[in-house]
């Protein structure tokens, strides 16, 4: 398969992505002897396609010369990147080839991943060295940045923000007011119905310094919803934004409002400002509910150790205490805690996990 291109085209040839496209393929009728495709994958020069009219992001087309087939594979540079666009090309070629060589193959016997791409994952096999489990707690990872960095903005809310002292600190007065208060503990579920700011963040911290384990529950959920997820999760408590007091009416007997307004309350009430839980990195830290879109919604529960894990991704995502990361996803989706953990892992920088409403 060749692959050309040019401005706005671009050439392609070698790498592991499927995309979305529209296929235009012109095959001669009088050309039927088709065993192989030859795979010759070339980079174009940039002017070699001036001329050609791109309606979709990607063109596939099938010509022969003589009796040799060949492939051209066009697509828009500006919403594809060469490296998409050679692993494109890659798969194209393989799935044609295993066609040709077995035309009655079901559709899910058919390999998606080349020589090229198996070589690839192998050699990515190779050189990355297994990670130790984790025998941590994120809650940990915070207080050793707190130590390090204790000036340093860990989280800018849209009226004021936390540095990392103060994050650490609050978090820790909240969880030995759980404690204290409200009986949390290693394995307690507690549900968390809260707006995107930054004492949501407090509050995940101070669940799992406690030893419990945090339930986001979405403001958005039906009651019937909210009923069932507690149900599930046996929970007796919850901690609600001002703005959500409510929200665990007839549902759950204890509440926590968490917010400027109601901090002082459990920070003076807290005589002792720290203290050191017992917590089992195998105990649950998280718990996530799918969407029950083929069915009921079913809870995902996560130990400590896992949570703690995520610092693991720091390096792969380029996270650096200079990093300012925008918190856009829901707290009940799991990529939000890439946004949070892994920015707070890394010591995010001044903004580091922006709070942002997305409806």
């Amino acid at each position: 398969m060749t692959t050309t291109g040019a401005s706005p085209l671009r050439a392609a040839g070698d790498q592991v992505c499927l995309f979305p496209t529209i296929n235009n393929t012109n095959v001669s009728p009088s050309d039927q002897g088709i065993k192989t495709i030859n795979f010759d994958p070339c980079v174009a020069r940039a002017d070699s396609c001036q001329d050609r009219k791109q309606s979709h992001i990607v063109n596939i087309v099938g010509q022969f010369h003589g009796s040799r087939p060949a492939l051209q594979l066009a697509y828009q540079c500006h919403l594809l990147s060469p490296f998409h666009a050679k692993n494109l090309a890659n798969t194209v070629g393989q799935v044609l080839e295993c066609i040709l060589e077995e035309p009655s193959r079901r559709i899910g016997q058919i390999s998606l991943c080349c020589p090229i791409q198996r070589q690839r994952i192998f050699t990515w096999q190779k050189t990355s060295a297994l990670l130790e489990a984790t025998h941590c707690t994120i809650s940990r990872l915070v207080e050793e940045r707190a130590a390090q960095q204790p000036n340093a903005q860990a989280i800018e809310d849209t009226d004021c923000g936390l540095t990392y002292a103060e994050l650490d600190l609050f978090s820790s007065q909240l969880a030995v007011h759980l404690a204290d208060k409200h009986d949390v503990r290693p394995g307690t579920m507690v549900m968390l119905c809260a707006a995107k700011t930054r004492w949501a963040i407090v509050a995940m911290l101070a669940i799992n310094k406690a030893g419990g384990c945090f339930v986001p529950c979405d403001p958005d959920y039906p009651a019937s919803r909210r009923h069932a997820m507690a149900a599930i999760c046996r929970s007796r408590i919850a901690i609600v934004s001002d703005k959500y007091e409510h929200a665990f009416d007839g549902i759950i007997n204890e509440t926590v409002v968490i917010s400027a307004a109601t901090a002082n309350a459990w920070l003076s009430g807290t005589r002792v400002t720290r203290r050191e839980f017992a917590t089992s990195p195998t105990a649950p830290a998280y718990c996530f509910f799918t969407s029950g879109s083929t069915g009921d919604p079913k809870g995902c529960v996560g130990s400590h150790s896992a949570l703690a894990a995520v610092a693991h991704q720091v390096p792969a995502l380029h996270l650096s205490p200079d990093s300012r990361v925008l918190q856009f996803a829901k707290l009940g989706f799991g990529i939000s805690f890439i946004e949070i953990f892994c920015t707070l892992a890394a010591g995010g920088g001044r903004f580091a996990c922006r709070m942002i409403k997305n409806g």
